[in-house]
């Protein structure tokens, strides 16, 4: 009871790999980018109707905290929040106002580390002594201890739901309510509502895989998912579509430079060159002209976007938080970029607008511009919750989705008024 084992094991640096940054926005409207590190995966899973599905994952660690963002496709798109204990790695996503927590079962208590989703507070550390055990349902003391000193005294209550536990937390005069699950001993908790979820893995650094289960808050059975560190270096045979409907062959070389890759097509007698980032399984590509930029924004839940950005030549992107200025449906709006960082290592401010051309194909035209009147167009194509772009003079994008060594995908160019296709197996 409260106990449940898988088979693999990897510790979470090996999920991580190069530098990155995180931008997020306090309730004073600073702006803070701490540096931090990332890690991709590409996530196989089944979901609860039995179905079986193919998707990404792309794990960011903020500077100086044992936080990670956590950004995801499958099943569903989502973004949360993570911590690492021992082997275990829990992931609390969905609505606005979840939280996670991990613990660890001990024969009279439990002790572990509790934090929001949304950054109302820095990790918060909680011990609890068992007071009562009664037909499945454990009772806790609880103690918790915030960042800034303060402490207060609660409960946690556990009920065992057959593969998913009930929780029932009190912090002062705030109440709790979530779904978790016992991996490696460490119960992995996401408070919140209905629009909370869960997911907790066993993390092999030898494998280099992960191997868990994901659930919804109210439950009571859990999904099982599993994920395996993602690299596309390698040559691909393409084939594919222009807008036109004219097909081409050719082929695909793709370097890998830290977290920027070069891109190499050769279709028939022309050579095209590319830039691309890879977040989770979805891969983005800018090409075209000698300057040619590439995007990859991650839509989060409040509908800002939050993006990474690279250039011919760079080895690390850049970094980009777009505040959404007015609230629209759907990734079209006008957004403020406060404190960016390009490929080169520059701060810049500017104003990004999305405009779309293409309803049914969910194309993009984007503009950015710069504090000095600076303005750079771009194409951008939506995938799940990402928008993928590309920006510069007679740059076109290309969104693939990656698995199984095979990548499939759409492009566009700037001022294009259709999508091509393309498909590379490696």
């Amino acid at each position: 009871m409260f106990k449940r084992f898988f088979i693999v094991f990897v510790l979470l640096s090996v999920f991580i790999l190069s530098s990155t940054a995180l931008a997020q926005k306090d309730e004073q409207g600073a702006v803070d980018v701490p540096q931090a590190e990332q890690g991709n995966m590409v996530m196989t899973g089944v979901d609860f109707d039995g179905d079986d599905y193919t998707g990404g994952m792309e794990v960011v660690s903020v500077e100086g905290t044992d936080i990670f963002i956590v950004t995801g496709q499958g099943a569903e798109p989502y973004r949360g929040i993570g911590m690492q204990r021992e082997e275990t790695f829990g992931v609390a996503f969905g609505g606005t106002h979840c939280s996670l927590g991990l613990y660890e079962l001990t024969d009279d208590g439990i002790a572990g580390q509790w934090v929001t989703t949304n950054f109302e507070q820095d990790i918060a550390l909680q011990d609890g002594s068992i007071t009562n055990f009664e037909d499945d349902v454990f009772t806790f003391a609880l103690e918790t201890e915030f960042a800034d000193g303060d402490s207060e005294d609660g409960a946690f209550v556990m009920y065992d739901q057959g593969d998913a536990v009930a929780v029932e937390m009190s912090i002062g005069g705030d109440d709790y309510v979530g779904t978790g699950y016992v991996q490696n001993d460490i119960l992995v908790v996401a408070f919140g509502d209905e629009d909370c979820g869960l997911r907790a893995y066993h993390v092999n650094q030898e494998a280099v895989t992960v191997e868990g289960v994901w659930t919804m808050w109210g439950y009571d059975v859990v999904a099982e998912e599993s994920g395996v560190i993602a690299s596309i270096t390698g040559e691909y045979f393409v084939a594919g579509a222009n807008p036109d409907e004219s097909e081409y062959e050719g082929a695909l070389t793709i370097d890998t430079h830290n977290q920027v890759h070069t891109l190499r097509w050769e279709i028939g007698e022309t050579v095209y060159e590319g830039v691309g980032i890879l977040r989770g399984n979805l891969f983005a590509a800018g090409f075209g002209g000698e300057q040619c930029g590439v995007a990859h924004y991650a839509v989060t839940l409040n509908g800002d976007l939050d993006g990474m950005t690279a250039l011919p030549g760079s080895e690390f992107p850049g970094y980009e938080y777009a505040f959404r200025e007015h609230d629209n449906d759907g990734i079209e709006g006008d957004y403020l970029i406060e404190q960016g960082i390009n490929a080169l290592g520059e701060s810049f401010v500017a104003e990004l607008r999305v405009r779309e051309w293409d309803t049914e194909q969910e194309v993009y035209d984007l503009s950015w511009t710069l504090e000095n009147g600076t303005e750079t167009a771009g194409v951008g194509i939506q995938y799940d919750n990402m928008l993928l772009a590309a920006f510069g003079d007679g740059c076109g994008v290309s969104a693939y989705d990656y698995a199984d060594d095979v990548l499939v995908g759409f492009w566009a160019t700037v001022g294009g008024d259709a999508l091509g296709i393309e498909v590379g197996e490696r």
